[in-house]
């Protein structure tokens, strides 16, 4: 399956990963129109399946990735963005890049390695304490199970019925990060799997916050992890 996406990159402002859910905000009140940019529908009631728009700090650049429908949202809302509102900062737009870019998505006989850029929150209230009861093997499989029901749900909202089995090989480090004030457990680290995921977009929770982002990850790199992991 190919997958469209398109990469809005705004400005060099020095943010940071915790101004992301600001930066969502920022769409979300500027162009309330369009469910693709908030998931807010009405009523306190929120359209709950894969974002396909999501936002990042990407070398500290406010970024903005449309996937497919996603695509068109941006396109008609990037020329009228000529700052940003972050929090008490009013930030001048100095600059836009776009990136459009068609992506090889789904099944692959062969194993890919990739980084998550950005946590991973992998773990809701119930398998949190399950974790948190289970021993190292079991936490690892745990993980391997929730990444592979991420990818699946990933795939269902994408249209993408996935033919076969996923198989995943993860090496993950617990991170504690924040979002809204609020502790999370999040994971850092890389894994394998037999599945093409395009670059920068997010597995888990709160993707369109930015957590989870993913990168595919270079032979050489993949040398390096593997050689600091043993």
């Amino acid at each position: 399956m190919k997958l469209t996406t398109f990469r809005l990159i705004l400005g060099h402002e020095k943010l940071t990963p915790a101004d992301t859910p600001r930066l969502r905000g920022f769409f979300a009140n500027e162009f309330p129109q369009f469910i693709e940019l908030h998931h807010h529908i009405k009523d306190n009631k929120f359209l709950y399946t894969y974002p396909l728009v999501q936002y990042k700090m990407l070398n500290f650049s406010p970024t903005v990735i449309g996937i497919e429908k996603g695509v068109e949202v941006i396109k008609q809302i990037y020329d009228r963005i000529e700052c940003l509102q972050i929090g008490q900062h009013r930030i001048p737009i100095t600059e836009k890049q776009m990136i459009q870019s068609e992506n090889d998505f789904g099944i692959i006989p062969q194993l890919e390695f990739y980084q998550f850029i950005t946590p991973w929150l992998g773990l809701n209230q119930q398998n949190y304490k399950t974790f948190q009861q289970s021993t190292p093997v079991e936490k690892q499989e745990l993980l391997h199970r929730v990444l592979i029901g991420n990818l699946l749900s990933m795939s269902k909202s994408l249209g993408y019925t996935v033919p076969e089995r996923i198989f995943v090989a993860a090496n993950t480090r617990l991170k504690i990060t924040r979002l809204k004030g609020t502790e999370l457990s999040g994971f850092t680290g890389f894994f394998a799997v037999n599945f093409l995921i395009p670059d920068y977009l997010g597995l888990g929770k709160s993707v369109s916050r930015g957590f989870g982002t993913v990168r595919k990850m270079t032979m050489e790199e993949v040398a390096e992890a593997v050689s600091h992991k043993s």
